[in-house]
């Protein structure tokens, strides 16, 4: 029976099912704290912890078998980059549009986002293994990994730190809009896709579909960049 809930079938419907039921009461509820990727993670974290307990088994190991599993996720990571030129092509005309502000924005934001990284990591010392990991955390998942791995970073850190930024960004974004008094379309989506990618998109999609689509937009602007920089560090 345990090498059933050990299977990888297992582990990825059960990824997918908790998913989607956080995913339905984050609809329902229309609560910031309800971001169903936050409670995936926790959830699958508690569940791990219990099997383990259950199973007598060291974490280690079925944390590992988890990994194996969703390595099938993993591989389809790569393709789903590739598509995102599809929203590019949709939304050209809105590229048209607001040229300027996606430019400036993507080349402010993805400086600012890298640079801090790698500022902080020397004040507090961090090794460069740990602040490689951490300098793509603003883009999506499979470039991250690409851009941690080509610059010596630790692929489990470097995951960690990009759905920790993508969930504090949809958190603490419409604060920080609220603050800062933003309320142009413009400004809100690079601000979303440029620093906490498709969490912090699906969050600009509530505002407005204009914001949505500048945030998108600002996924892929952010990622290029992110690789055309990371070649010089």
């Amino acid at each position: 029976m345990l090498d059933i809930f050990n299977s990888q079938i297992y582990f990825v419907f059960l990824t997918l099912g908790v998913y989607s039921l956080f995913l339905y009461i984050s609809k329902k509820y229309k609560s910031a704290f309800l971001n169903p990727l936050l409670l995936t993670s926790i959830f699958l974290m508690l569940y791990l912890v219990v099997e383990s307990l259950i199973a007598k088994a060291a974490l280690n190991n079925i944390v590992n078998s988890y990994t194996n599993a969703m390595s099938i996720v993993n591989a389809m990571l790569s393709p789903l980059t590739v598509c995102l030129a599809i929203p590019i092509y949709t939304r050209r005309l809105i590229i048209k549009q607001y040229w300027l502000p996606i430019l400036v924005g993507t080349i402010v934001g993805t400086t600012v986002s890298m640079s801090s990284v790698y500022l902080l990591g020397k004040i507090l010392n961090l090794d460069k293994e740990i602040i490689m990991s951490l300098i793509p955390k603003s883009v999506t998942t499979a470039i991250a990994i690409e851009v941690s791995g080509n610059l010596g970073g630790i692929k489990a850190i470097t995951v960690f730190s990009v759905i920790l930024t993508g969930i504090c960004g949809a958190l603490f974004g419409p604060m920080l809009c609220k603050l800062f008094n933003l309320k142009r379309s413009p400004a809100i989506g690079m601000a979303y896709g440029g620093s906490s990618h498709a969490v912090g998109t699906s969050k600009a999609v509530e505002v407005s579909t204009r914001t949505g689509a500048i945030s998108s937009v600002a996924i892929v602007t952010s990622g290029l960049l992110t690789v055309i920089i990371a070649l010089f560090l």
